[in-house]
C-alpha cells in the first residue's frame, strides 16, 4: 500500500510544488508501455516472441533481413541491436537478441507495432490498459488541457529553468507526464502482478542477458547479475533483487524502483539537474542497501 506521499520546492520560479504538480519523467515512460504490451500479452492479444515484422517493418530496415528477429521480448529487454535513438536513419548496431543495448528506438519500435497490430494509438492503448485500470488519474503522454499550468519546469546546473517538454504526439520512451503518488499506484499494482497471468510476471524480472558480465562492473559492491527484464533493469544481489528504471532529461531526474522481497519501493521526481543528489540521499536514508546506494553514486557522479 502507499504509506507516504510529499511534495517539497517549487514547480516553477516563485510558485511552490503541490500535490497536483506534474513532473517530466523521461525514461520512466518506459515501463508504462511495457506494462501495457504484458497485460496484452496476459490477455491473448500478441505474442511476446511472435515476430514484430508479422506487422511492422520500419522502411530504414527493409532490406535487412535481421528485421525478422525483432519481437516484444527483445523491445522490452533491450535486444533489439538498435542504438538508444537513430542519427536520422535507423539501423542495426548488433544482432537482435545478442547483447543487451539500451535503446529508447526498440520501445518506438514496439509502439508502431501495436499501433499497426491492434488498430490504435499508443496513448490510447496505454490509457485503457495501465492509466484507467490503475486509478492514474494525473498522468499523460502528450498535451492534455488539465496540464496547462500543472507541469514542472525544468532546471539546469545554473538555475537556469524553462517549461518542461511536452509533446504534441506521445512517445513509448519519454517524456510521460505524472505525479509521484499517480506513479506510485502503477508501481504498486505492478509488484501485486494486477492484470498479468503468474506466467507473464516471472517473465517480467527475468534476466536473459547479463548487462553487465563478470568483471565489468565498474562500481563497489556490485550485483551478482545485472540484466533487463522486461519494462525494468534488474539488479540481483543474491538476497534480494532491486527492480529499477531511472529518468533524466534536461533539468530532470526520476527513480522509480521495487524490492519484490520487501514488498517496498520508492518513486523520486525532481525537476532539477541536481535532482540525483536528492535522490541519492531520499534512498539512502529510507532504503538499507548500502550496495545499492553506491551504485546510484557511481550513476549520479559519472
Amino acid at each position: 500500500r502507499l504509506r507516504s506521499s510529499a511534495t517539497y520546492g517549487d514547480a516553477r520560479p516563485g510558485v511552490p510544488a503541490d500535490s497536483h504538480t506534474v513532473f517530466n519523467v523521461a525514461s520512466l515512460t518506459k515501463p508504462l508501455v511495457a506494462e501495457a504490451v504484458l497485460r496484452l500479452a496476459s490477455a491473448g492479444r500478441l505474442d511476446l516472441d511472435a515476430p514484430l515484422s508479422e506487422h511492422w517493418v520500419d522502411p530504414d530496415l527493409v532490406d535487412d533481413p535481421r528485421h525478422h528477429r525483432l519481437t516484444a521480448r527483445f523491445a522490452l529487454s533491450h535486444r533489439t541491436g538498435f542504438p538508444n535513438w537513430r542519427d536520422g536513419v535507423l539501423s542495426f548496431q548488433g544482432d537482435p537478441g545478442v547483447t543487451p543495448s539500451y535503446s529508447g528506438e526498440g520501445y518506438e519500435y514496439i509502439a508502431r507495432y501495436l499501433e499497426k497490430k491492434l488498430g490504435d494509438s499508443l496513448e490510447s492503448l496505454v490509457k485503457t490498459h495501465v492509466l484507467k485500470p490503475f486509478h492514474m488519474s494525473r498522468t499523460a503522454l502528450s498535451k492534455k488541457p488539465w496540464l496547462a499550468k500543472s507541469v514542472a519546469h525544468a532546471q539546469d546546473a545554473q538555475g537556469q529553468s524553462r517549461p518542461a517538454d511536452v509533446r504534441n504526439v506521445a512517445s513509448a520512451a519519454d517524456d510521460a507526464l505524472t505525479h509521484a503518488t499517480d506513479y506510485a499506484k502503477f508501481l504498486l499494482a505492478v509488484m501485486h502482478n494486477r492484470g498479468v497471468t503468474a506466467a507473464t510476471a516471472q517473465e517480467r524480472l527475468k534476466i536473459d542477458l547479463l548487462q553487465m558480465p563478470e568483471g565489468r562492473c565498474p562500481w563497489q559492491d556490485c550485483p551478482q547479475r545485472i540484466g533487463f527484464g522486461l519494462g525494468w533493469a534488474v539488479f540481483d544481489y543474491g538476497d534480494e533483487r532491486v527492480v529499477m528504471q531511472g529518468g533524466g532529461d534536461w533539468g530532470e531526474r526520476a527513480l522509480a524502483f521495487f524490492v519484490p522481497e520487501r514488498r517496498f519501493g520508492m518513486v523520486i521526481l525532481a525537476n532539477s539537474h541536481a535532482g540525483g543528489d536528492v535522490i541519492e540521499k531520499i534512498v539512502a536514508a529510507l532504503y538499507d542497501n548500502p550496495r545499492f546506494h553506491r551504485f546510484l553514486a557511481f550513476q549520479n557522479n559519472g
